[in-house]
């Protein structure tokens, strides 16, 4: 476990080159405390590329066909309506944050309002 807090920023569909762009014209200055005074690396997505798969393998530390969230929605078949998939018993594996949660660390996930359902942490009630 950590001993200090620890923040995750995943820029989705963000080119490195933008980035590095950025850093270059001086126009990132937090990003550039992060590269200096924390880590900061580029990784390869998951394929299938999509935000939820790729979200869940940052957050699983596996692959989509390992997790279970091969995309961004499903067709329910009995409603047949396009569900997001971001429901709690479509991931097959644990996160790190539960784990982190269930070791005592204070876990947040940001709140998004434009997407209508979030994974809940299985959480022991930590915040």
């Amino acid at each position: 476990m950590p001993q200090k807090p620890v923040v995750e920023v995943c820029i989705d569909g963000g080119d490195p080159v933008y980035i590095h762009h950025g850093f270059s014209a001086g126009i990132l200055p937090t990003f550039e405390k992060f590269k200096i005074y924390g880590l900061y690396t580029v990784v390869d997505g998951s394929m299938p590329s999509f935000t939820c798969s790729n979200n869940m393998s940052i957050v699983t530390c596996t692959k989509p066909n390992i997790h279970g969230i091969s995309g961004n929605l499903y067709l329910n078949r009995e409603t047949n309506q396009l569900v997001v998939m971001t429901e709690q018993e479509l991931l097959r594996v644990e996160t790190i944050l539960s784990k982190s949660s269930q070791q005592g660390a204070k876990v947040r996930l940001p709140y998004n309002p434009s997407i209508p359902h979030t994974f809940s942490l299985q959480s022991s009630g930590h915040d």
